[in-house]
């Protein structure tokens, strides 16, 4: 998510589930937000919580900026 939001701009919002499905597969959480290649907020994996929640302000122009700075997409 890091690569591909640095090399083409914008944002990526993952969300995993946390827990377990009968046995089979458990779901670690780690949730988190990245803009532009760079992590805004991470949430831990494998933690004790049900619940946590990943809060970030993305504001728009920054990424339109971004994009508008790299070469490949100016020409």
């Amino acid at each position: 998510m890091k690569n591909a939001s640095s090399r083409n701009g914008g944002v990526y919002v993952y969300s995993n589930l946390k827990g377990c499905d009968g046995g089979r597969v458990y779901y670690d959480g780690g949730s988190l937000i990245c803009l532009n290649g760079n992590i805004i907020q991470q949430l831990p994996q494998f933690s004790i919580p049900e619940v946590e929640v990943a809060l970030g302000v993305i504001d728009i122009d920054v990424v339109r900026r971004y994009r508008t700075a790299m070469n490949s997409r100016a020409q």
